[in-house]
């Protein structure tokens, strides 16, 4: 049974051969004559046009396994013969049931896309369960879609629209179509029928157990050995408090580090991540290295990862006297600068904003004469130099109170043109950065003397076969 007709078979005495008749629905019919003599199959043409192409449909839907003994070709090899022959080449336009029976071969091939659809990572494959894997073929489209571009060109010399009727779909995506094709041609015979297709180049595998050299391996490498090693003289050459300016803001001791996945251990801010990481490190022993491996070790795993912070952060979890500091409980450290102290000017600053200003006079407005422009001016100076002289006042009495956490007002005495309430309340907050970069440079101090007294003999140097495969 095919799909616009019916099939059957008969046989004769005389001359040895079997007769396929195909009744269309349609009323159109058509006769096939397979003659053992001549080993081929012969058609007598009823529908100009439609045999050919129905003739390579009935090769496609019995196509086998092994070729058949009368013409040396499977099934789907006879059909791409067929349709690539000079016979099926349109020389006119293509009429509804030629398209039609182009596009039932072309529902032989198996569906293929991208799974998932938005990456090109694996494909899905959607095959017709009716049919065998043999009858299924890919290059199969490859014939189809040649005979629709030269229909499509002879049809703008037509008068009549169908160049909407050739716009079959292709049953594929293109590139996974071609490269099932390029697959099935490795193992199809060389004089199967199917054209050559220009297969891309092939890409040389890159195994992922050999090794690869590069810095960010070196510095795995450092830190899994400093681990293993256990010893307390790792410590880097390194001023910290250099280190701690150069971040804008530094974390605080007072919280825990929970940053466990690998997208943020393979970018960690280590100014923000500073005081989380050295709790973690002052809570851990040599029982933990393994641990510790695999948590550092990531964090090494960049070719510009600063490796002197990661030695410095190593030492806390070996050496003893650094795990026997407290350290400040500030939640962060902002724009931090070592030992930094507030000044005069530095006050008189931020309490300048809060003073009365002049008033202003009319010797913008009239014309006045010297003396009584020179008075004007005059008062103005001494405006000015008493706004100066409370601000300078209010400054001394601030600095006197250093270091604190908080100044207080007792010492200050009133004046008349400082908004002492509103300047002090400009000042807390940057006295508060002040006075907590402060305590943490004192901590720093402590910890940096620490770190001088096991100071690492010399730089780390990989084994000779790791620096051989590094060259």
């Amino acid at each position: 049974m095919q799909e616009r007709g019916m099939v059957w078979r008969a046989s004769s005495s005389f001359e040895m051969f079997l007769t396929l008749r195909v009744v269309s629905f349609l009323f159109l019919w058509e006769k096939f004559t397979l003659s053992a003599m001549v080993l081929m199959l012969q058609s007598e043409l009823r529908i100009k046009g439609f045999t050919l192409y129905h003739k390579a449909q009935l090769h496609a839907c019995t196509s086998f396994v092994l070729p058949d003994p009368l013409t040396r070709r499977t099934g789907t090899e006879e059909a791409m013969h067929c349709l690539r022959s000079a016979s099926c080449q349109p020389w006119t336009t293509l009429n509804l049931t030629q398209v039609r029976t182009l596009e039932a071969i072309s529902r032989l091939i198996p569906k293929r896309t991208y799974y998932p659809s938005g990456l090109r990572t694996m494909q899905q494959v959607a095959w017709n369960r009716n049919l065998t894997p043999t009858i299924q073929n890919d290059g199969l489209w490859h014939a189809i879609e040649n005979i629709l571009r030269k229909a499509k060109v002879l049809a703008s010399f037509s008068l009549q629209e169908e160049s909407e009727m050739l716009n079959i779909e292709p049953p594929s995506n293109s590139f996974l179509l071609n490269r099932a094709c390029w697959r099935r041609h490795l193992y199809q015979r060389a004089d199967s029928g199917f054209p050559e297709l220009d297969s891309p180049v092939d890409l040389q595998y890159e195994a992922r157990d050999k090794f690869v050299h590069g810095q960010s391996r070196v510095n795995v490498f450092e830190c899994v050995t400093m681990i293993s090693r256990w010893s307390s003289d790792m410590c880097p050459s390194i001023d910290l408090a250099d280190i701690f300016q150069t971040w804008t803001t530094i974390g605080g001791f007072n919280l825990s580090f929970d940053k466990f996945l690998l997208s943020d251990l393979l970018d960690v801010e280590f100014g923000m991540l500073w005081g989380p990481l050295v709790n973690f490190c002052r809570t851990v022993g040599s029982n933990d290295r393994y641990h510790l491996m695999f948590i550092f070790g990531t964090m090494s795993f960049k070719a510009d990862v600063d490796m002197d912070i990661i030695r410095t952060l190593l030492s806390f979890a070996v050496i003893e006297d650094l795990k026997a500091l407290d350290p400040p409980q500030w939640p962060n450290y902002a724009h931090f600068s070592f030992q930094q102290a507030p000044t005069i000017p530095y006050l008189k600053q931020l309490i300048k904003p809060f003073s009365t200003q002049y008033k202003g006079d009319e010797r913008r407005l009239f014309k006045l004469s010297n003396k009584t422009r020179r008075r004007l001016e005059r008062l103005q100076h001494e405006h000015e130099s008493q706004v100066e002289n409370e601000c300078n006042l209010i400054a001394e009495c601030l600095i006197k109170q250093w270091p604190c956490r908080e100044p207080n007002t007792n010492s200050i005495p009133s004046t008349l043109l400082v908004d002492v309430p509103g300047a002090l309340a400009a000042v807390r907050p940057e006295w508060l950065r002040l006075f907590q970069n402060m305590e943490l440079s004192d901590y720093l101090e402590k910890v940096q003397v620490i770190l001088n007294q096991h100071r690492a003999p010399g730089r780390f140097r990989p084994p000779l076969t790791i620096q051989i495969l590094i060259r």
